[in-house]
């Protein structure tokens, strides 16, 4: 298995929904799976620098390859 993290800061709402509209569509296609999101992490220590966390799994790392090199 493999975790993928993505902190993501959104300053366009209508091309990040964009994105989204297509997003499970690619990620099926590498058998990824949106384990989380959430759209208000705390932060214990440090700034909060990014509005969403998400998190992605793979069944292992050669999916997570072909995804992110693709």
């Amino acid at each position: 298995m493999s975790l993928f993290i993505a902190q993501i800061t959104i300053n366009d709402s209508d091309k990040y929904q964009k994105y989204i509209d297509g997003f499970y569509e690619v990620f099926d296609k590498y058998n990824g799976k949106v384990l989380s999101v959430d759209d208000n992490p705390r932060v214990i220590e440090g700034k909060k620098i990014y509005s969403r966390i998400v998190v992605i799994r793979f069944p292992n790392e050669i999916e997570f390859e072909r995804w992110y090199f693709s």
